[in-house]
């Protein structure tokens, strides 16, 4: 009897430590259950979120696209409108030109020749009126020694001697007075 005492006891023992693994073995399957539960609501959770975004970024495309293609009509629009403008620009302008073409041939000559000489007379004002410029930079540093008294007479009457001579040069090589530079610009 005592061997089935202890066999008995065993017996015990195994059915304990078997429902002690079934409860543990419960319980970590429980644990598992729960944590893909929770993997799938935030799985869940993220899709519907990503589906939102992607909505909302669909939306803002599609606006977009609306946009710019209004955006790319009015352009056209502006576009074809200044294009039109340019052709009646050049229209009015070409006219005239190609009337002066068809002008006989000894007045177009006689306007090359005026605006030949006017051109000419435009370059020697320029070079007049930078001549003058040289002699006035020329007095005026002159002008500032004497000022300042550091020549004494002679050196005086030599700048004013300069400035004459100097004077007298522009006059003879142009053989035009400063009066009637100023009258011609």
């Amino acid at each position: 009897m005592k061997s089935l005492q202890n066999e008995n006891e065993t017996l015990i023992q195994q059915v304990n430590l078997l429902k002690s693994e079934q409860r543990h073995t419960g319980s970590q399957h429980k644990e598992e259950l729960k944590r893909k539960d929770k993997q799938i609501k935030r799985g869940r959770k993220k899709r519907i979120v990503w589906t939102k975004t992607n909505w909302h970024r669909l939306t803002l495309l599609a606006k977009a696209k609306k946009k710019m293609k209004t955006t790319k009509g009015q352009w056209r629009s502006k576009f074809q409108l200044l294009e039109a403008n340019l052709h009646q620009e050049f229209e009015k302008k070409v006219n005239p030109l190609e009337r002066d073409r068809q002008l006989p041939m000894e007045s177009w000559i006689m306007g090359e020749e005026e605006w030949k000489e006017r051109e000419r007379t435009k370059e020697h004002i320029s070079l007049l009126t930078d001549q003058l410029q040289e002699c006035s930079v020329e007095t005026k540093q002159e002008d500032d020694i004497i000022e300042q008294g550091l020549g004494n007479r002679t050196e005086k009457d030599q700048a004013g001697n300069i400035i004459h001579n100097r004077h007298d040069e522009l006059q003879s090589e142009h053989g035009s007075k400063p009066q009637e530079v100023e009258k011609t610009e």
